[in-house]
């Protein structure tokens, strides 16, 4: 019989080859998995450095187009001849609000509101987001980008209210959190995406998509209810494109079998989000599809982009080309991949972020009770930041299009009609398609026209600045249709707009109709001197 020590020494032998077996093993597998990857026998795992190198880059062209779009409109809308001055604003809300200000509107601008300010802040952040899709110093670039562009949101009154802004700015945010580490391009391929962060994206996308089926859901609107809503949208959108306008032609079971579609693109659709990867990657697919079907009746500026840029992060390194994946193992073997951020860091982070995304999606569906509120006050208290939002858009749907025509006189008899370079005007000039550039005067008076003039008293102002002839807010119009002097009087007129019929098309070639409602507003005109 056999010593204890014996039998101790047996025990140590036997782990000792089991050890080195289970080592051989995982060498083997490793061995036979490399190999597996170089014949393209098996795929990558799910990381995600191509992907998050495509998306910063989508997402840099994204931001140079908002900067460069507000950058060519901003005097005339912000500036000290604009329509909404952004130095009397940020004046009225400094006697309100004290130090407060801070907080309630986090900009540079207070620094120093003028002109060359607000024009710095946007080429500054054009050539920043070069700097981001050449891919250097990436993580500082996009901190710089989401405070230069939260800065002009902040104080751009109606004009800047848009919810491709704040996604813009919820996204950019996000974006800082999955940079790269390093000042060089070459450090993508060392500095992995951090699943929360990553997850937290997936969340928004879901957020934005399901909250604009779900409030048409809601809504109790009747022409989303008996499925004929697009049959009047597509004249009836602020910025309709030339294909709305074929669209609309089509017969009323197409219009409804759409519906039916955009029903099941915003409710249905999202949830393979959260998928595993081959179903998520199929609903990435047909989120981007459904972007560009919207992108081609509408002019939405850069929304449409923004989406399809975060649908990119649905898909991991696996659906890219096998040679661009061998190349990202041959980099990453070089280093241990290691996150820029730690996770006492990362933890706490996407915690706030789900908890205030949550409140900001359960306030999609108007929940009120007493309990809801505590929470919509913590909320509330970091909503000046814009970086979590509430989404859903067009839930109700207008049957019949309004326009305002502003039109200009010397004597109150003869008067003369400003030309608008994009929203529907003449009744010849076919719908244009001019995204991802965003037109803002343009939304706003499409907004304006369904509204009244208490509800949009900066009409006023852009009335004002055109009997004062502001060259900044002329350049945002055609012109003026008086050559040497500024008209005394400016009167807002309401028309309906609706778009003709092939046949009236073809005999007239006119692709709008219209017919004059009366009066916005009482007639404008400056105090005598």
């Amino acid at each position: 019989m056999k010593s204890p020590m014996n039998a101790k020494k047996v025990s140590k032998k036997v782990m000792q080859v089991l050890t080195r077996c289970s080592k051989s093993v995982r060498q083997g597998t490793k061995l036979f998995s490399d190999w597996a990857l170089e014949k393209g026998i098996r795929k990558t795992t799910s990381t995600y450095f191509l992907s998050r190198w495509l998306f910063l880059r989508l997402l840099g062209l994204i931001y140079f187009i908002a900067f460069v779009s507000l950058g060519v409109q901003i005097l005339g809308l912000l500036g000290s001849n604009g329509i909404l001055p952004v130095e009397k604003f940020l004046e009225v809300l400094k006697e309100q609000a004290g130090w407060k200000r801070f907080w309630i509107a986090p900009s540079l601008l207070w620094i120093y509101p003028g002109d060359m300010a607000l024009q710095l802040l946007c080429w500054a952040g054009a050539i920043l987001s070069v700097v981001l899709m050449i891919g250097f110093a990436q993580g500082p670039v996009l901190a710089l980008l989401w405070f230069l562009y939260l800065s002009l949101i902040s104080s751009g009154q109606d004009f800047l209210s848009f919810q491709w802004d704040v996604l813009l700015l919820e996204a950019g945010f996000l974006a800082i959190w999955i940079a790269p580490s390093g000042f060089w391009p070459r450090s993508a391929w060392k500095t992995p995406v951090p699943d929360g962060i990553r997850r937290l994206f997936y969340w928004l996308i879901f957020r934005v998509i399901f909250s604009a089926g779900y409030v048409k859901l809601i809504s109790q609107d009747p022409f989303w209810a008996n499925l004929t809503a697009v049959k009047y949208h597509y004249q009836s959108q602020p910025l309709p494109t030339l294909f709305a306008w074929y669209l609309y032609q089509l017969p009323l079971g197409f219009h409804k079998m759409t519906v039916v579609a955009i029903y099941l693109f915003e409710l249905a659709v999202p949830f393979l989000i959260f998928t595993p990867r081959r179903l998520r990657r199929i609903g990435a697919l047909l989120l981007m599809l459904y972007q560009v079907l919207i992108a081609l009746t509408g002019n939405f500026g850069f929304f449409n982009c923004l989406i399809i840029c975060l649908c990119v992060l649905l898909f991991d390194d696996a659906v890219w080309p096998r040679a661009l994946v061998k190349q990202i193992v041959k980099r990453r073997s070089r280093a241990e991949a290691k996150s820029v951020w730690s996770v006492w860091v990362l933890k706490p982070l996407v915690g706030t972020l789900v908890f205030l995304s949550a409140v900001s999606f359960l306030q999609t569906g108007k929940k009120e009770s007493i309990l809801f509120q505590p929470l919509k006050g913590i909320y509330n208290f970091f909503k000046p930041f814009r970086s979590v939002n509430t989404y859903g858009i067009f839930s109700i749907i207008i049957e019949r299009r309004h326009e305002l025509i502003l039109e200009g006189s010397n004597n109150g008899e003869v008067w003369r009609a400003y030309t608008f370079r994009y929203k529907p005007d003449d009744l010849k000039t076919p719908p244009k398609w001019i995204s991802p550039y965003h037109p803002r005067l343009d939304w706003q008076m499409w907004i304006a026209a369904q509204g009244n003039l208490q509800q949009n008293p900066w009409l006023i102002n852009f009335c004002v600045r055109l009997l004062e002839d502001s060259k900044d807010v002329l350049r945002l119009i055609e012109g003026s249709p008086f050559d040497e002097w500024p008209p005394r009087y400016i009167r807002p007129v309401l028309y309906e707009y609706e778009f003709t019929d092939e046949d009236t098309k073809e005999k007239t070639g006119m692709w709008w109709e219209r017919r004059r409602l009366g009066l916005y507003s009482p007639v404008i005109s400056l105090p005598d001197k």
